[in-house]
């Protein structure tokens, strides 16, 4: 590894990539496995491996070693006694999946003292804690940048496009049937080749070729590029309505996001293929991670010997038994190696013959055989993005969402059943609905917006009692509302606001043009036999209350609800909205008319709708934070209050 290190020191020095105290700057591949296999969920392997590979020479500058077990001291703490003189190899107290990172930090600390290099830029995989551990405890972590692995990325943008396809209970069959393999095959070879073709180069053309991507594969080449596409223009197998009218296009294109979002990390087009090489040799040491390898030092000597022959090829024993012995091998062995030499060049030319007589076949990245996953699960890397770029993928989000009337008008009539209808669910996908905006009116400024943007996306809908009361009523109460006031309630589905189509409604029931209903079912008064107006008056129903000089009971004009049912008016375009309450057949229907209220919707609710869509909820869309066990991002206006308010 010194030798490595030292021919790494002379190109950094022949490229002139050193700083002001004589210490090299250098690109390093990074990568960590473990002594088991986690098949995606089981992270609880009790030996672990990170190395360090110099980008130049291809080398091994770092190899470290974590174990979190010994054999000698198990067996003494089973039987209560103190272990007998031994040499330990636990080394590790901590959780396995911080192990590389721990390892990685160590090597990163000690490149200066050893070698006199920086590793200021590093290839990784997409473990989450690497980069950020890095930062805080490398003494020149400020100073390193991290470059995403090409392969790595694709990888899974093509598992979440297979996600998708093998959802059979929350995507619409029509979507689904859109997601071939050979179209998510394509979808991912596209992107590969708009990674390819912008190497090195501009980091918007790179976003807009991803982006278009999708049109290229359904068909639609009017944007496509020559260096891309050899259909430029071409239509005439469009198949893009067909993905809008469905919805895919919005699951596509959510796949899409988190490639967009790592656009900037890929522009070197660099794999970590050195560090997955070693890994590969490593397996053969240890058959494939399938023996129990970690009671004493085993996997660590393992991973020596892989290291010996990564660094110094396939006669790495050669100089080893050198060096150990003073003199060369005896005979067998070297007669071994000839064999052997022979072997792989016979291997080699017969490999270059049958590419020279086989027809160049374009080859898919993905196979059609199930691999095994064996990536970190949700514990891949916070994706770092500027203002700039995020404002423009946010624009380009609404873009997307935006609609025609005459498409508002076809959600309207296909959504009518809402949850029951799969239809509802997808063109509710990125959108921010009435039912939530009483919650972001009333969220203070200084309040972080996790928990929210976490509710409002979150596909998990609770069931309780009260929940379960209120559906199987709901048409109950509708049906007294109709006896009652004589009116006809249909069914509505998921209204559009046309100026900004990521906004959305779905009352309760249209009765005409001009009203609808919404009713909510009151499980407590019901089951307990009280009377609505006694209730009120004890203040048991948070959103009600009695009006005295009027005498009659009242929605709370402060309430989200309220904030809900102008929300409504404004986007179905109506005037009236009839408030209905249930409590059960002891009490009358509360049925209260709340009239539409325009200063409200203008003055106060729409900016803070409007802030908090772009500020809030789009950049999580983009960023999905959430599904890497991370905090939503806050934006400026709510770090500035909070800090405002630290200080009063």
């Amino acid at each position: 590894m010194e030798e490595a290190a030292k021919q790494e020191y002379k190109i950094a020095c022949s490229k002139g990539e050193v700083d002001d105290n004589d210490i090299g700057n250098i690109t390093v591949i990074v990568d960590g496995g473990w002594s088991k296999r986690s098949f995606g969920h089981t992270y609880n392997a009790l030996s672990g491996v990170a190395v360090i590979i110099g980008k130049c020479t291809g080398k091994l500058l770092f190899l470290g070693i974590k174990n979190k077990f010994c054999c000698i001291c198990a067996r003494a703490e089973s039987k209560e006694l103190p272990p007998k003189e031994h040499v330990c190899y636990k080394n590790w107290t901590q959780s396995t999946s911080a192990m590389e990172a721990a390892i990685l930090v160590e090597g990163f600390n000690s490149s200066i003292q050893n070698y006199k290099l920086k590793y200021t830029k590093f290839v990784g995989d997409g473990d989450s804690s690497v980069f950020s551990e890095i930062k805080k405890k490398v003494e020149y972590g400020y100073e390193v940048e991290k470059v995403e692995c090409t392969n790595h990325c694709l990888k899974n943008f093509n598992k979440a496009l297979l996600k998708i396809k093998n959802d059979t209970k929350g995507v619409s069959l029509a979507i689904r049937k859109l997601l071939s393999k050979e179209k998510i095959q394509d979808l991912v070879k596209t992107a590969h080749n708009a990674v390819y073709a912008n190497a090195f180069g501009d980091l918007g053309t790179l976003k807009k070729d991803l982006r278009n991507s999708v049109d290229h594969v359904f068909g639609n080449h009017v944007n496509c590029v020559e260096y891309m596409c050899d259909k430029t223009g071409d239509v005439s197998q469009d198949i893009t309505p067909l993905l809008k009218s469905t919805g895919a296009v919005h699951y596509v294109h959510g796949a899409l996001c988190n490639l967009l979002a790592k656009a900037h990390l890929l522009l070197d087009n660099e794999t970590t293929n050195r560090a997955e090489l070693y890994m590969s040799i490593l397996a053969r040491y240890n058959m494939g991670k399938r023996l129990n390898l970690i009671q004493r030092n085993s996997y660590m000597i393992r991973n020596y010997l892989t290291g010996l022959k990564f660094n110094q090829g396939a006669f790495w024993y050669y100089e080893t038994w050198k060096n150990a012995f003073n003199r060369s091998p005896g005979k067998i062995l070297q007669r071994y190696m000839q064999n052997k030499d022979k072997e792989r060049g016979l291997k080699r030319r017969n490999q270059d013959n049958h590419s020279r007589k086989t027809k160049k076949v374009c080859k898919t990245l993905f196979p059609h055989t199930k691999e095994i996953n064996t990536d970190y699960g949700p514990n891949i890397a916070e994706v770092f993005i500027d203002d700039q770029d995020l404002e423009i993928e946010v624009n380009h989000l609404i873009e997307r969402l935006q609609m025609t009337p005459e498409n508002i008008k076809n959600i309207v009539d296909t959504t009518k059943g809402q949850y029951n209808n799969k239809a509802y669910v997808v063109a509710k996908i990125n959108r921010l609905t009435a039912s939530n905006f009483g919650a972001v009116i009333k969220r203070k400024e200084s309040t972080s917006c996790d928990s929210l943007v976490k509710s409002i996306l979150s596909e998990k809908r609770f069931v309780t009692a009260a929940t379960e009361y209120g559906k199987i009523n709901e048409h109950v109460a509708i049906k007294k509302f109709e006896e009652f006031t004589g009116k006809s309630v249909a069914s509505a589905g998921l209204y559009i606001y046309q100026q900004c189509a990521y906004l959305g409604a779905s009352p309760d029931g249209v009765i005409n043009e001009n009203e609808i209903i919404e009713v909510k079912c009151l499980y407590k008064v019901a089951t307990s036999g009280k009377k609505l107006e006694e209730a009120v008056r004890k203040k048991e129903v948070p959103y009600l209350h009695y009006d005295a000089n009027n005498k009659n009971i009242q929605l709370k004009r402060n309430h989200q609800y309220f904030y809900q049912i102008q929300g409504q008016l404004e986007i179905c375009e109506k005037e009236i909205c009839y408030f209905v309450v249930y409590s059960g057949d002891q009490n009358n229907l509360h049925i209260e008319t709340i009239f539409r209220d325009r200063k409200i919707w203008t003055e106060i609710m729409f900016p803070k709708l409007e802030k908090f869509y772009r500020c809030c909820l789009a950049p999580e869309i983009i960023l999905n934070r959430r599904s890497k066990n991370l905090k939503c991002r806050d934006p400026p206006y709510i770090i500035e209050a909070q800090n405002k308010k630290k200080k009063t």
